[in-house]
């Protein structure tokens, strides 16, 4: 992953394992870690055989999975800025030391504001930063099945499009300090209406080299079926195909 693109987008469906994948990159690529990489990582091969990337960056997690879309679009960005807020609070708590005499900040504030304050931080401290973003378009895709798409239209087009605006703060920071970003979530469809406005990112979902990378293969699914003793011939073949 670290000789690929360094934003990458990677899709999968719930329950594949997207969130723990995101646990162990913030774990491998966090500063803060760098005392515990042997004991996290020293049996892995990874461990054995390090890239130069390991424990280098001030890592911005977020996850926009609870993100409230059930309540109207103005209730949507409050739960939205107050998701992005309190990921910047956690990344000021961890990393404080890096920002001595900063205050964290108090009040909720817009995604954009958040951004520029993250690019800030890590400026002052002189370390790069990899954003990873979980399940990015769980509050999009409950606006289109649920019929609500003109909600969906409003917060990604036009100039007041707040999640538009996120994003495109995400892009320009990459000409900064935010040199990795890595997304996951269910669809490509809200980062394809994102169009120019974040058209950075690498989808290496169906790239042959990371296809193991989350989820299950055939073979992994066949030894499942064999433990609890299914022997339906027919789903057998098809779990081969997988």
């Amino acid at each position: 992953m670290d000789r690929y693109a360094p934003y990458q987008f990677f899709i999968r469906p719930r329950r594949f394992g997207k969130s723990l994948f995101i646990s162990m990159l913030e774990n491998y690529y966090d500063i803060n870690k760098k005392d515990k990489f042997q004991d996290l990582f020293g049996e892995l091969y990874i461990g054995k055989k390090p890239t130069k990337n390991k424990n280098k960056f001030l890592v911005w997690r977020m996850s926009f999975a609870s993100v409230d879309a059930g309540h109207g679009e103005e209730e949507l960005r409050k739960s939205f800025n107050t998701k992005i807020t309190y990921s910047v609070k956690s990344f000021f708590v961890k990393y404080s030391y890096f920002f001595q005499s900063e205050k964290v900040v108090q009040d909720i504030i817009e995604a954009e504001a958040a951004v520029e304050y993250i690019a800030y931080l890590s400026r002052k401290a002189k370390i790069p930063v990899f954003v990873l973003i979980d399940e990015y378009d769980n509050f999009a895709n409950e606006l289109i099945t649920g019929g609500k798409q003109n909600t969906y239209s409003s917060i990604l087009h036009g100039e007041e499009g707040f999640v538009k605006v996120f994003y495109k703060a995400l892009k320009d920071a990459t000409m900064d300090n935010f040199n990795r970003i890595f997304m996951t979530g269910v669809s490509p469809i809200m980062l394809d209406d994102l169009t120019s406005g974040f058209n950075i990112t690498r989808n290496y979902t169906l790239d042959e080299n990371l296809n193991a990378m989350l989820g299950f293969t055939g073979d992994e699914l066949s030894w499942i079926m064999d433990e609890v003793g299914i022997q339906d011939i027919e789903i057998t073949k098809k779990c081969a195909k997988i």
